[in-house]
């Protein structure tokens, strides 16, 4: 009853001490009206109110309070607190309030908030509500993924403005290369690649170890993931290109063929579609093709065997690979080649399978 509170507040004011007249605020609903009763107190009042107050979800609250409480828990260092109070309905959230509230809590690195259990999904899902702000740039999307890479490459969202970003502009990988891996000539880097701090140089290139790891959009492609055989070819051009003048052309390729085995299979069930065929035959460099055997293998992802199940999985794979190069044998002579090394690479997977099956059979562990 809002009198009655009015009442009550008054005759606690009047009789006890400022601290018992914030525990009394402190027990108030968390929302709006309970706020408008203490503007008129002094600032450090307001503070110890937001330093010490249960924050939590109020389903009724209007953009006004939502914003209100996440200036001021932001203001108190509680920005955590603040983004499990809203996470629940990020329509309600201003644009601006989302962009700060993400900036503050990226820089901050609560390791309590970090850790929790929930957070990489939660946060996937604030990414998710940022996506559909037209008025937020695709450059600040692709840095705010950036820096919180590590929890979004394995959320739904993933890093979509980051990866278009590298997309269109081939410096970018190239500059990840660079950090993340030494020169291959023994030369000296420029002076924007060499740090003082061996810390810093190590979280660099991890960081951009990470995001080579991270990329599965295959440059020169449309929003329907169609793939422009030309605008890639284009784009590898430039990276090999940029990677050469920095001393790691080897590596350059190996990620760039990784990267090209991430594609997923044609409409037809054939893989690689055709216009990543046209782009392996173009370059036909042994790294590239060491990089997409590694690739391809790497998709395989996490897998699981029966006690006595023998190569059985890998004689599929290496069956698939040796279909899939069948059909590009006459067109495309060098991709053919490299599905026949994968599928060699499973058969020979397949009979040491058979022979640890044979061993179990044999000494069984008790």
């Amino acid at each position: 009853d809002a009198d009655l509170t009015d009442e009550i507040i008054r005759e606690v004011e009047h009789s006890l001490k400022e601290e018992h007249l914030l525990t009394l605020f402190l027990s108030l609903p968390f929302q709006g009206a309970t706020w408008r009763r203490f503007d008129d107190k002094p600032e450090k009042f307001r503070e110890e109110y937001w330093r010490n107050v249960n924050s939590r979800w109020m389903p009724n609250c209007g953009n006004d309070e939502t914003r209100e409480l996440i200036d001021r828990l932001i203001e108190v260092d509680r920005a955590p607190a603040a983004f499990n109070a809203v996470f629940l309905d990020w329509s309600k959230v201003e644009t601006s309030s989302l962009k700060r509230l993400l900036n503050v809590l990226l820089k901050s690195r609560n390791k309590r908030f970090w850790s929790g259990g929930m957070t990489s999904y939660r946060i996937s899902e604030a990414f998710d509500a940022l996506d559909k702000r037209p008025e937020v740039s695709i450059e600040e999307k692709a840095q705010m993924e950036f820096a919180c890479l590590p929890l979004l490459e394995r959320e739904q969202h993933g890093i979509p403005n980051l990866e278009k970003q590298i997309a269109k502009s081939p410096e970018l990988y190239a500059q990840a290369i660079a950090c993340a891996y030494k020169r291959e000539d023994g030369k000296e880097d420029p002076p924007e690649f060499r740090f003082d701090d061996a810390a810093q140089q190590e979280g660099v290139a991890l960081s951009a170890w990470n995001l080579l790891k991270a990329i599965k959009r295959i440059p020169g492609s449309d929003e329907q993931s169609a793939i422009d055989a030309q605008e890639l070819k284009k784009w590898i051009d430039r990276v090999r290109s940029l990677c050469r003048e920095l001393g790691r052309a080897g590596i350059c390729d190996e990620r760039i063929g990784e990267l090209l085995a991430r594609v997923p299979a044609d409409n037809d069930g054939g893989w690689p579609c055709r216009p990543i065929c046209q782009a392996l035959e173009w370059v036909a460099s042994e790294d590239v093709g060491r990089g997409f055997i590694v690739g391809a293998q790497n998709s395989r992802g996490v897998y699981c065997k029966g006690f006595d199940e023998g190569g059985r999985q890998e004689r599929d794979l290496a069956t698939r690979y040796q279909e899939w190069a069948g059909k590009l044998a006459y067109e495309y002579h060098y991709v053919s080649g490299l599905l026949e090394n994968i599928a060699k690479s499973y058969d020979d997977m397949a009979g040491r399978e058979d022979e640890q099956s044979a061993l179990r059979r044999r000494l069984p562990f008790k």
